[in-house]
């Protein structure tokens, strides 16, 4: 998956690509590994990789998400 990721970057090019600043291995107590990067816009952003379960805890859910997910529960 990442060597696809990578492919599809070189591909579509990029003036400016992320500047990798930290990266942590993954960590299978954890199920994740994290890197922070500098953008082409100089912030920084952190980016994760890993269990699906512990990727969504790191995020804040939406509201037309949160709306979808008890629609479907709603449907067994």
């Amino acid at each position: 998956m990442d060597a696809a990721i990578r492919e599809m970057g070189s591909q579509h090019g990029m003036k400016r690509p992320p500047t990798l600043q930290q990266f942590v291995p993954f960590d299978p107590a954890k199920k994740l590994s994290e890197a922070t990067v500098t953008g082409p816009d100089d912030k920084n952003m952190r980016v994760v990789k890993g269990a699906f379960d512990t990727v969504i805890a790191l995020s804040s859910p939406s509201v037309p998400g949160s709306a979808a997910v008890k629609e479907l529960e709603g449907h067994g």
